[in-house]
């Protein structure tokens, strides 16, 4: 059974838990991408991401040679923005078609992130979502709990 883990990262904080869970796993990566640097810096970055994530916006992203149809899992992880997934993962669910496809999610910020989850659910209607996670300002213990989790959903125990 292969997995793929599909992420974004503006900030290092995301690509960080991936590198965690690379470190215990043989899974492979796909890091989103989009096609022009985020522009804003500061608090202004997290307005106007903010503001994004709220209205759907869908950056345009760089191609992927990946053939979706050689997995059978998906990890995706995501930081939230003002209470929803990154812009890029938007534009990404868009692009790509995960029906009938097992997805497990991460979500990474300093609040909750219930609502990203269920936008992910909503966007995502004909997938089977098996797990999901929040982790809450890089906290190791979630992280480690996180692995736990999949360590026993592989049967790595």
């Amino acid at each position: 059974m292969s997995t793929l883990i599909v992420y974004y990262s503006l900030t290092g904080h995301v690509k960080n838990l991936v590198k965690k869970i690379e470190d215990n796993f043989d899974f492979d990566t796909l890091e989103i991408k989009t096609k022009s640097d985020f522009q804003y810096k500061g608090p202004l970055k997290f307005i106007v991401g903010g503001f994004q994530s709220l209205n759907g916006y869908c950056p345009a992203i760089q191609d992927t040679n990946v053939n979706f149809n050689n997995y059978s899992k998906f990890i995706f992880i995501t930081p939230i923005w003002a209470g929803g997934y990154a812009p890029a993962f938007n534009s990404f669910l868009t692009k790509y078609d995960f029906a009938n496809k097992e997805i497990i999610l991460i979500t990474s910020s300093g609040a909750s992130n219930d609502s990203a989850i269920e936008k992910f659910k909503q966007k995502l209607p004909m997938s089977k979502i098996t797990n999901s996670f929040s982790i809450h300002d890089k906290k190791n213990e979630e992280i480690d709990l996180v692995i736990e989790s999949l360590k026993n959903s592989y049967g790595m125990f």
